[in-house]
């Protein structure tokens, strides 16, 4: 598969995407022939849509965010006519907030997460004990909700993946020689917490000696990986035997831009 020259961006707003970091992610695909993307952490799946690719598997444990790229994909007309009708500001931010997903039907649901999670703080994907989403408003400078013709290219683009909700181990059984691998996994970082950015995707450290395990499955088998991880103990333990590039990105999830410091992401693969 040829690297495209047309780049579609996320339609979603999500802490920890590589939004900054997929141009240079890019380049170590630029140097494999792979027919199929598989992307068992999607996010915001920001490197799915900059790559475009023909044939894709898109994941994520988060059903809720799973459900969004379905709706996209199958209602984007229903859909975007639930957007547009909502109010840009905080009272009908809260209001939203309060509604009962469950009550909803798919296309409403879609809807209020796309609208949540660009007027949030920082894309962030968090909820309380009872599965709430609790994240406060974050202020006039989100920018809008996507175009119609931005949502039309995603949505086009999703029509060539399968979307799955499941643990990544689920999606990476079926790979085989020729896929690229691109793995994006929440963090789990033994010296210090950070800001609760991904609720139920939460990473325990028998989760990292999972992922691990495959590393070493893609390596023995030639299959071609590329994982991005914080600089951290955990990153040095999943990158033993692996290609490794240092780069420096800006973190966004302190509410005090002054303290949104560069930091040192790892990328790590066998390319």
């Amino acid at each position: 598969m040829l690297l495209t020259t047309s780049h579609n961006k996320p339609f979603l707003r999500w802490v920890g995407c590589k939004r900054k970091l997929v141009k240079k992610l890019s380049e170590y695909a630029v140097f494999c022939a792979y027919d199929r993307y598989v992307e068992p952490f999607a996010g915001s799946a920001a490197m799915f849509f900059y790559l475009n690719p023909d044939i894709a598997i898109i994941n994520d444990i988060n059903a809720s965010l799973m459900e969004v790229y379905l709706v996209v994909r199958d209602s984007l007309d229903e859909l975007y006519d639930e957007i547009i009708h909502f109010k840009a500001d905080k009272d009908d931010y809260y209001r939203l907030r309060t509604f009962n997903p469950v009550a909803l039907n798919d296309i409403k649901r879609a809807a209020r997460f796309i609208y949540l999670n660009r007027y949030c703080f920082n894309g962030l994907y968090r909820t309380n004990k009872n599965g709430d989403f609790n994240v406060p408003y974050g202020g006039g400078k989100t920018g809008r909700i996507p175009s119609y013709e931005a949502f039309k290219k995603c949505r086009d683009l999703l029509r060539s993946a399968e979307i799955k909700s499941c643990d990544f181990q689920e999606v990476l059984k079926n790979v085989k020689k020729n896929d690229l691998i691109y793995l994006d996994p929440p963090y789990h970082l033994s010296r210090k917490r950070i800001f609760k950015e991904y609720d139920s995707n939460v990473f325990y450290s028998g989760d990292i000696k999972r992922l691990r395990w495959w590393v070493e499955y893609f390596n023995e088998n030639n299959i071609s990986f590329i994982m991005s991880y914080l600089q951290s103990d955990e990153a040095e333990y999943l990158s033993k035997g692996c290609n490794v590039e240092v780069v420096n990105i800006k973190r966004t999830v302190a509410a005090n831009p002054s303290m949104r410091k560069l930091v040192k992401e790892i990328i790590i693969t066998n390319i």
